[in-house]
């Protein structure tokens, strides 16, 4: 899935260089993977913890003390990514999906909407839900 969306990205960004491309379609795919670990978690929180114990715990207060962190924990991850996806996997992508009959841009561009779209969707339906 995250194949995909890094295909597709670097396929239609080509034009513009490599570094661009790879980078675009890093991004993309990184707020993608990030997108369906907040829906894990707002999963996890919900059916694990409740509502006064998360409160209770100190979590949400050592989150908010500790903003400057995320900054430095995006942009870790996000090089990552970005060297996760090197020339030779990069290859390897392009043969895999090559090889299939090229994409139409509509199609692609709704799949990935759905693959990003979708858990934001389904994360807000779920921590709006009462349990209790």
């Amino acid at each position: 899935m995250y194949n995909f969306i890094f295909y597709v990205l670097y396929e239609a960004n080509i034009e513009d260089g490599k570094f661009t491309a790879r980078f675009q379609a890093t991004l993309v795919t990184f707020f993608a993977l990030f997108i369906h670990l907040a829906l894990i978690m707002a999963i996890c929180k919900r059916v694990l913890i409740s509502r006064e114990a998360f409160d209770s715990s100190g979590i949400a207060d050592w989150f908010n003390k500790n903003k400057g962190m995320y900054v430095l924990v995006t942009v870790a991850l996000i090089g990552f990514v970005y060297k996760y996806y090197n020339n030779r996997r990069i290859e390897n992508l392009l043969e895999k999906y090559g090889a299939i009959s090229r994409p139409t841009k509509k199609s692609s561009v709704l799949k990935i909407l759905l693959i990003i779209l979708l858990p934001i969707i389904l994360a807000a339906i779920i921590l709006t839900i009462n349990l209790e």
